[in-house]
């Protein structure tokens, strides 16, 4: 199925790492990919994009360390269409398994998930999303 506004067509490559959304059939993913930090208390933008207006998509997000420092702390922000619409934060001492923040991605949504940690050691942090597609 090739969706207008797609991050990739059922016929390309559909392993990739980027801040887009990839299209597998009537699935959608997105991986970022391990990123630095921007240091403390500042958000970095590690997955964007919009959904396409004539479907919605039900999925999970989750955030991880790639390199886990004890001293960070790691918040998860969601936004849609520049609202913020979810956010969590956990210790590090906290993160011990997969965690993930199940949402409905309505039709026309621009799509923004940012991380931001309490330290300034620029860890590398991972951000996935994996859904269904319902037309």
């Amino acid at each position: 199925m090739a969706l207008a506004g797609a991050g990739n067509p059922v016929c390309g490559s559909t392993s990739s790492v980027g801040s887009s959304l990839v299209y597998i059939g009537n699935h959608a993913y997105a991986y970022s990919g391990s990123i630095a930090q921007a240091g403390a208390s500042t958000e970095k933008t590690m997955l964007e994009f919009n959904s396409p207006s004539n479907v919605y998509i039900e999925g999970a997000f989750d955030a991880a360390y790639s390199t886990l420092n004890e001293a960070n702390n790691l918040t998860m922000m969601i936004y849609f269409n520049e609202q913020k619409v979810y956010q969590v934060e956990q210790e590090s001492a906290e993160v011990t398994g997969y965690y993930p923040k199940r949402l409905i991605i309505p039709p026309d949504t621009a799509v923004k998930i940012t991380t931001q940690t309490t330290a300034d050691t620029n860890p590398g942090m991972l951000v996935k999303f994996v859904g269904r597609v319902y037309a």
